[in-house]
């Protein structure tokens, strides 16, 4: 693949509509000549990124998130430079010479040998329950009114005692080490053994559609557990189980709205009914996974939990996450004790669909749900009820919510509306008090350096950390351009003017055929014609280093310019703690809040 210039970068940049891109990702609402919307790179609940048509740019107020387009889809994407690129002008249809020869990166082969092996087990379990073996399966699913057209459609299968699902992947080639990582047996010298026996199969799939595990459940009263599911390896994970999922999204295109359930039976029921945009979080709890995936698609979430107590409390604990990201979320209001597929077969589908149609905002379902749960006659219970809604208050954006909320907490508890707003005022000011003391607890800026026995601050710490890390991106720009493209996407983010400069220069060198690596006298020497202020005498010291020289790995330059983003970041921290120390009450929260999420950014990146 030939390499892509400068110049042909900035055409791209200038070419494509950086607004239609990014609202493809994320909702856009105009704001004057710009464009904002909810960050989608760190926790955010307040519009604060911003795109600026003009200057083809985005920006982040709160984490720091910046770019072109392409950083945008990088980013978002979480895929390399080229792939974004790629991405962009498929999206765009542009052709480009450059990437004619490009191929997407190989899957992982140890993840691609797991995906074979499922596919296979998969089409051995769906051929399972169609023959002899599979009769007791056949009739448990048509006693839960699961039909032959729906038993197809998801693919379900049988694992029976006679089905021999290791000994039938050892005889089609796969290695005992392969089948094992699967979690799909066992295998020892001198017998193998099914995972999954005496069980219906259902196939769990990822957003991709391919096959990542299964689940297994028992249809014989009394054997436990009721589900059985794969055991963890690299692409099954409990925390990003989301039955039905792929098929979810693409119904989802429309409305934009997805609905939470509890297991398979419901969302097998709800598509019986043509509601297709449902998944299942299989008896797990909504995880940052999912959420991710909702911020990703721009979704409305719609919990649609059992409307037992379990089921209440599951639906509040996953509203308060989601309203947390900024995303818009409702719960469907199930007051009966049934859950969805009991009520579909139960012939109630207008009242299913009635109370989807219907589904109220969290804060609503919260006052009604947990005055249920009061004891109104002890005032105590009252108090902490009233708490508790003052809780769920501080994730809803909305003033006008905020005050309808408090309006309705006076009619259930027949206290004064002074009372009510009295009591959240105690617990605003709890909380303050709080975020001032943890943010001065965590203010460790100083540290011991043991060589010496003396304090150094972290910002020297990070400041020298970051320093290095440029200078071996400059040192592999000496050595080849093998990482030009990267260190030309990221260059931004160089801190030292001097460094970035050179760097900069060794780009336009390369592109314009002047140096072609392996020669870092000659490098200097070139680079001395643009005499960059103070650095010609440092690049003398680079090239004597040893160490220093020693080429990087990819992931080598990966963590350079993490540690890079690490030392930014310190920046933008201390920057806000000045800050903190001269707001008023109301806006420390915000201003603690923006420090947490530049920190769990820069631990997560």
């Amino acid at each position: 693949m030939k390499m892509l210039s400068n110049q042909k970068i900035d055409d791209i940049v200038n070419k494509v509509d950086i607004v239609s891109i990014i609202s493809s990702y994320v909702n856009l609402v105009k704001k004057g000549r710009n464009y904002m919307c909810i960050c989608p790179f760190h926790d955010d609940s307040n519009p604060s990124l911003t795109i600026s048509p003009e200057k083809r740019i985005y920006k982040c107020f709160s984490c720091g998130a910046s770019g072109n387009v392409i950083n945008f889809v990088k980013e978002y994407e979480k895929i390399d430079f080229i792939s974004a690129v790629k991405k962009i002008c498929d999206i765009s249809n542009i052709e480009l010479e450059e990437l004619k020869d490009y191929k997407t990166p190989k899957i992982d082969p140890e993840i691609e040998i797991i995906f074979k092996i499922n596919n296979e087990a998969n089409e051995i379990f769906k051929v399972t329950l169609f023959s002899s073996l599979g009769q007791d399966g056949i009739k448990y699913l048509n006693q839960r009114n699961i039909s032959i057209d729906e038993i197809k459609k998801f693919e379900i299968g049988f694992a029976s005692k006679k089905t021999n699902l290791v000994q039938k992947l050892l005889d089609k080639g796969y290695s005992t080490l392969d089948i094992e990582k699967s979690g799909l047996g066992i295998i020892e010298k001198e017998f193998t053994k099914d995972y999954f026996v005496d069980r219906i199969i259902f196939p769990i799939k990822d957003e991709e559609n391919n096959i990542i595990g299964f689940s297994a459940r028992s249809y014989t009263s009394g054997v436990e557990p009721k589900y059985l599911n794969s055991k963890e390896n690299k692409v099954f994970k409990k925390s990003k189980l989301a039955y039905n999922i792929s098929t979810a999204l693409k119904s989802s295109r429309m409305n934009k709205k997805i609905i939470v359930l509890e297991g398979f039976m419901d969302v097998i029921a709800l598509c019986r009914i043509q509601i297709n945009n449902a998944i299942a979080i299989m008896g797990t709890s909504l995880s940052q996974h999912h959420i991710q995936i909702f911020k990703k698609h721009n979704l409305d979430v719609l919990m649609f939990l059992d409307g037992d107590k379990p089921g209440v409390k599951a639906n509040l604990k996953a509203s308060q996450d989601l309203l947390r990201t900024g995303l818009n979320i409702y719960i469907v209001n199930n007051q009966t004790n049934q859950d969805p597929d009991e009520l579909i077969n139960s012939n109630k589908i207008d009242y299913v669909k009635n109370i989807i149609d219907n589904a109220v905002h969290p804060i609503d379902y919260a006052i009604d749900k947990l005055w249920e749960f009061t004891n109104k006659n002890d005032p105590i219970e009252v108090e902490k009820f009233i708490k508790q809604i003052y809780e769920f208050s501080r994730l809803v954006k909305s003033d006008v919510l905020k005050e309808m909320a408090i309006n309705k907490v006076c009619k259930k508890t027949n206290l004064s509306l002074d009372a009510i707003k009295s009591i959240w005022q105690i617990n605003t000011k709890q909380d303050n008090k709080y975020i001032v003391e943890k943010v001065q607890k965590n203010n460790n800026d100083i540290v011991i350096n043991k060589k010496h026995n003396k304090p150094i601050s972290k910002k020297d710490i990070y400041a020298k950390q970051a320093l290095m890390a440029e200078e071996k991106i400059f040192v592999s720009l000496l050595h080849s351009d093998e990482f030009i493209n990267e260190i030309n996407f990221n260059i931004e983010k160089m801190i030292n003017p001097d460094i970035k400069h050179a760097t900069s220069t060794l780009i336009k060198l390369y592109n314009s055929d002047r140096y072609k690596g392996h020669n870092a006298r000659q490098a200097l020497d070139l680079l001395k014609e643009y005499n960059i202020l103070d650095f010609n005498e440092k690049q003398e010291k680079i090239i004597n280093d040893e160490m220093l020289m020693k080429p990087i790995m990819k992931k080598g330059l990966e963590d350079a310019f993490a540690k890079i983003e690490s030392f930014r970041t310190l920046l933008q921290v201390e920057e806000l703690k000045e800050k903190m120390h001269k707001a008023s009450t109301d806006d420390k929260k915000k201003i603690y809040a923006s420090i947490q999420r530049l920190v769990k950014s820069n631990k997560r990146g």
